[in-house]
């Protein structure tokens, strides 16, 4: 072969591969950039294949209706109507509620446990009334009031609270040890109305308390290096929940919604923020609860939710108790983005606040229509 003849041959091959790459490059599909930062989504299929031998039906559990609740190692802590703190041991047959203290709890908002179950957290009043949390020792019974202003605040360790506190001299999240009651501060913020939680081991997210009217903000503070960082903004009426592994459920309105017929959409984002799942049903993520190795998310969705959620005003009108809803527990494989109706024989009221025994074999709820909890007990995952 001569050397021009070798020129032309080597001119057809680049000239052929920068064809196919061009092809290549035009005929991908591209990733929407809409108003949401969507990146590998998938739609999970609700199935109807769902087998199992016996009934599930809800069991009442508490012999008085309760404001809050929360759950630790087989124990229930829950203050009911009358104001009383109690706890009761759910695995034990035909045990009784246990009293904390003689203490009256006048407006119970929230309930939390420390991971030793020697502290209990209280929290009194909403976020636009003057709040107060008080820490109560489950041995002594001693009491301890956090600062005024405290607005929001969870248990970082056995010893230290991250809380989000206004007041004139600094407003921003602090934290707060325990032994010693002294506070540091965190980060500085512009006074909101705001919701602390957990994101993981080093990260707390705070997200602004959402409303359909008006897009809200959250960010991601790294307690470590105290840097704040965006995580999903500007977007209308975004409730969002960690769920562990640097993932969190969202309940938000539906940029692309053509038809008109889904206005809102209940998403799976990652530490970035993206959304890497959109289910097809739809409920609000204060109703899901998932596994230790976050590979089933448990669910209450209400019936004919593609009737009624659209006309609703949401999350309003959910939040400040205007609608209430009747509805059926799923599990979604979040593996597979698969749904398995689990109680197709039997309905809930308005189940909210789920959580898992450390078996992972029963689910417990409160009934916000009747202030009562409940426990339902899983069949086995189908491999």
């Amino acid at each position: 072969m001569t050397r021009q003849q070798k020129i032309i041959v080597i001119s057809a091959i680049i000239l052929l591969v920068g064809i196919v790459g061009l092809f290549l490059l035009f005929s991908k599909k591209q990733t929407p950039t809409e108003e949401l930062p969507i990146n590998t989504v998938e739609e999970d299929t609700v199935t109807d294949d769902f087998s199992q031998t016996e009934t599930l039906t809800p069991q009442k559990i508490t012999e008085n209706p309760v404001s809050v609740f929360t759950y630790r190692e087989n124990t229930l802590y829950f203050i009911d109507e009358g104001g009383g703190l109690f706890k009761k041991q759910v695995e034990e047959e035909g045990a009784s509620s246990e009293r904390i203290g003689t203490f009256l709890v006048q407006d119970p908002g929230s309930l939390a446990i420390s991971k030793k179950e020697d502290l209990v957290l209280i929290g009194e009043g909403t976020p636009k009334e003057r709040r107060k949390f008080t820490l109560v020792n489950t041995q002594t019974s001693a009491t301890t009031q956090l600062p005024l202003g405290v607005q929001a605040v969870l248990f970082l360790n056995d010893n230290e609270l991250a809380y989000y506190k206004e007041s004139l001299a600094q407003t921003g999240v602090f934290i707060y040890t325990i032994k010693t009651k002294k506070e540091r501060l965190v980060a500085s913020l512009i006074p909101r109305d705001i919701r602390l939680s957990l994101f993981d081991a080093s990260h707390l997210l705070i997200v602004e308390t959402p409303t359909n009217d008006v897009p809200n903000f959250s960010f991601l503070l790294n307690l470590a290096t105290k840097k704040l960082s965006p995580y999903f903004t500007n977007v209308l009426g975004a409730t969002i929940v960690p769920i562990g592994r640097e993932r969190s459920l969202a309940f938000l309105q539906n940029p692309i919604n053509e038809d008109g017929d889904k206005p809102y959409n209940l998403v799976l984002l990652d530490k970035k923020a993206h959304v890497n799942t959109i289910f097809s049903i739809l409920t609000m993520p204060e109703k899901c609860v998932t596994n230790s190795s976050i590979t089933y998310l448990y669910c209450a969705v209400p019936l004919e939710w593609t009737k009624i959620m659209p006309n609703l005003d949401l999350p309003d009108d959910y939040y400040t108790q205007r609608t209430d809803f009747t509805e059926k527990f799923y599990r979604i494989n979040l593996i597979t983005s698969t749904a398995d109706e689990l109680t197709p024989n039997a309905t809930l009221e308005d189940a909210i606040h789920p959580v898992l025994s450390a078996d992972e074999k029963t689910l417990y709820f409160l009934n916000r229509k009747n202030g009562h909890i409940y426990s339902l007990v899983l069949p086995t995952p189908q491999q």
